[in-house]
C-alpha cells in the first residue's frame, strides 16, 4: 500500500458539508489572519495547548485516532518478539520519575522562561547541523531551550524513522488487517447506533442526550471493550513491526540521554498511543545532550513531552469514549456541580447544549438531501432554481453570492429556526450570552436554581461548565445586543 492510500484510508470519507464548511472557515480564517503574522502570546497560554498538539503530531499518520484519559486496560502478548537478534517489545525502560527538576511541557508553562514571540508562519527551528527539528514552533519549545541553562533537564518527546522513505513498505503486507479491521470498527458503529436508538426510546430522551448516556450503557460499555482490545493489540502490532527497524536509532538516542522514560515497544497503553506513528521515545535530555543528537546522522523532531502521557487511552474516530460526565439522576455534570457548590449561590457561565426531536424519516429526501432538496430549497428561497445559482456563479464569479445561499443553506441543514424557537422558549431576558449555532448550545449565566429548572426541559441534553477556549465559529450568535 503506498503512502497516499495509508493516509486516505487513515482519514476515511469524508461527507460534502464538511468539506464545503471547513472551505467556508478557511476563507473566513485568511481574513481574520491577513492583518499580520506575528502575535505576542505568553508561554502558558502557548503551553496550554501545547499538550494536545504534540498528540496531534505523535498521530500525525493516523488522524482518526486520538488520545483520552482513562479506560479499560489490556495487556497484550506478556513477551512480544520483535527480531531474532532478541529485541523485544517489552519494557526496558524505567517507570516515569516524574520530578520537579525536569522540564515538562505543563512545567515549561509555570516556569520562569518569560514571554516568548512565536512566529506562526516561520520554518520549523533546527539546531546547527539541522539534525534536530523543533517542528512544532507553538510549542515555544525552541525558545524555552535557547532561553534555559546548559544544565536544566527537558522530557522530550522525540520522533522520527531511520528507515525514511522506505517507512511506508513496513505497512504494505497489511492491507487485509486494515480491511477486517474496518469491518471490524462498521460492525461496532453499527451496533453502537442500534443501541443508541433503544435506548433514545427507552428512557423518552433528545439524540444529543442519548449520545452522553449510551456511554455508561452496560451494553455498549462491553461492546466498547470488545472493540478497544482490537485497536491495542493493533497499534501493539505496528509498534512490534517498527521495533527492529528503529531499535538502533532509538540506541543512539539512549546513549546521548540522561534516561528514556517510554519507548516504542513499551506495552503500556500510554505510551502506545502518545508515541503512534512515528514517535520514538521520551528522553530526559540537557541542553548539551540535545546537541550531541544534532551531531548525529538521524534526523529527529523534537518537542516538549506531556507529563501525564501514560494516562492517555486510544480513542477510535470519537466512539469509544464521552468527555461529558453525567450523574445518572441528572443533567448537570459533575464538574458544574462541583462549582456551584463553590460558588455560594453565584450565577455560573454554563454551556446548554440542546437536542431537537427527530427528524421524521419522510423529510430526509424531501427536505434534507445535502445535495439536491437542500441546495433547492436555498436558492428557491432567494427566488432562483440551483441551475440558475450555478450559472450566475459561474458568470459573475461571484463569492458574495455563493456565502449568502450557502449560509441559508446551513442554517436549514442546522435548523436554525427550531434551535432559535426553544431558545426563546426556555431562556430569561438576560441570560443568555452566545448561540453556537452549529454546535446547538447556548453559553448563558445561570444560577444553580435556574440550571435545574432548565434541566427539566425535554430538549435540554445536558448543561456544563463553560470553558474560557471555545473553538471560533463564525457562525455563532451574540445573544442580548
Amino acid at each position: 500500500m503506498k503512502r497516499k492510500e495509508i493516509m486516505g484510508d487513515a482519514v476515511g470519507r469524508i461527507d460534502d458539508k464538511f468539506l464545503e464548511e471547513a472551505d467556508l472557515y478557511n476563507r473566513t480564517e485568511k481574513e481574520r489572519n491577513a492583518a499580520g503574522s506575528r502575535r505576542r502570546i505568553r508561554l502558558a497560554e502557548i503551553l496550554a495547548a501545547a499538550s494536545v498538539i504534540v498528540l496531534l503530531t505523535a498521530l500525525i499518520v493516523i488522524p482518526a485516532l486520538v488520545v483520552r484519559e482513562g479506560g479499560p486496560a489490556y495487556k497484550g502478548m506478556d513477551d512480544v518478539s520483535a527480531a531474532d537478534d532478541g529485541t523485544t517489545a517489552t519494557s526496558d525502560t524505567e517507570p516515569a520519575d516524574i520530578g520537579s527538576d525536569v522540564i515538562w511541557s505543563d512545567s515549561a508553562a509555570s516556569g520562569d522562561f518569560g514571554e516568548i514571540l512565536v512566529d506562526f508562519y516561520t520554518e520549523p527551528r533546527t539546531l546547527e547541523n539541522g539534525n534536530v527539528v523543533f517542528e512544532n514552533s507553538m510549542s515555544g519549545f525552541y525558545e524555552i531551550y535557547r532561553k534555559a541553562d546548559d544544565d536544566d533537564v527537558f522530557a522530550v518527546f522525540i520522533s522520527g524513522s531511520a528507515t525514511g522513505d522506505d517507512y511506508w513498505s513496513l505497512f504494505e503486507e497489511n492491507e487485509e488487517d486494515l480491511t477486517e479491521f474496518q469491518k471490524a470498527f462498521s460492525d461496532f458503529t453499527e451496533k453502537k447506533s442500534e443501541m443508541i436508538e433503544r435506548l433514545k426510546k427507552e428512557k423518552n430522551i433528545n439524540g444529543a442526550e442519548t449520545s452522553v448516556r449510551i456511554y455508561d450503557d452496560p451494553g455498549f460499555i462491553a461492546l466498547r471493550d470488545e472493540f478497544y482490545k482490537r485497536v491495542y493489540d493493533r497499534e501493539l502490532n505496528k509498534a512490534k513491526t517498527r521495533l527492529p527497524y528503529e531499535s538502533e536509532l532509538i540506541g543512539f538516542i539512549s546513549d546521548h540521554s540522561e534516561k528514556l522514560v517510554c519507548r516504542l515497544g513499551d506495552e503500556s497503553e500510554g505510551a502506545l498511543a502518545y508515541l503512534g506513528q512515528f514517535g520514538l521515545c521520551i528522553a530526559e535530555m540537557t541542553k548539551e545532550e540535545l546537541k550531541e543528537l544534532d551531531d548525529g546522522e538521524y534526523k529527529l523532531t523534537v518537542d516538549l513531552a506531556y507529563r501525564d502521557y501514560d494516562k492517555l487511552r486510544f480513542e477510535y474516530y470519537g466512539v469509544c469514549y464521552s468527555d461529558v460526565d453525567l450523574p445518572e439522576d441528572g443533567k448537570l455534570t459533575r464538574d458544574l456541580l462541583e462549582a456551584y457548590n463553590n460558588a455560594d449561590g453565584k450565577a455560573l457561565r454554563v454551556k446548554v447544549h440542546i437536542g431537537l426531536p427527530d427528524r421524521e424519516p419522510d423529510e430526509f429526501d424531501e427536505k434534507y438531501d445535502e445535495r439536491t432538496a437542500l441546495w433547492e430549497r436555498a436558492c428557491a428561497h432567494f427566488g432562483m432554481t440551483y441551475d440558475e445559482f450555478e450559472r450566475k456563479l459561474n458568470e459573475n464569479n461571484d463569492p458574495e453570492l455563493y456565502d449568502t445561499v450557502h449560509g441559508y443553506k446551513e442554517s436549514l441543514l442546522f435548523r436554525e429556526e427550531e434551535q432559535k424557537e426553544v431558545n426563546e422558549r426556555i431562556f430569561r431576558d438576560g441570560e443568555t450570552v452566545e448561540w453556537q449555532r452549529r454546535t446547538g448550545y447556548v453559553v448563558a449565566d445561570l444560577t444553580y436554581e435556574r440550571a435545574v429548572e432548565l434541566s427539566e426541559v425535554w430538549e435540554v441534553a445536558y448543561i456544563e461548565l463553560h470553558s474560557d477556549t471555545v473553538p471560533y465559529d463564525p457562525f455563532s450568535e451574540v445573544l442580548n445586543d
